[in-house]
């Protein structure tokens, strides 16, 4: 998930936790810890998803080795095997 869509998703959420608040009959101070406290969950809950994708993608294949002493073939500018 880029990072745009995560903080647009991000914003939605924390509208809806203080208008659900809101709604609830909650005050101000405890509508701001709410969404303070919804954004901080998001946004381990996002690092975490970032740091698990990168420990489970397949790792990069390793570059192969050439023979640099093997002769050169003039014409072809080739390495002959």
């Amino acid at each position: 998930m880029r990072l745009q869509i995560f903080a647009c998703f991000m914003g939605v959420v924390a509208a809806a936790m203080a208008v659900f608040s809101y709604l609830a009959g909650a005050d101000a101070g405890t509508i701001i810890l709410r969404v303070v406290v919804v954004l901080l969950v998001l946004q381990v809950a996002y690092f975490l998803l970032l740091v698990a994708m990168s420990m489970l993608s397949p790792a990069k294949p390793k570059p192969v080795e050439s023979d640099q002493n093997a002769p050169v073939d003039a014409l072809a500018k080739t390495q002959k095997q």
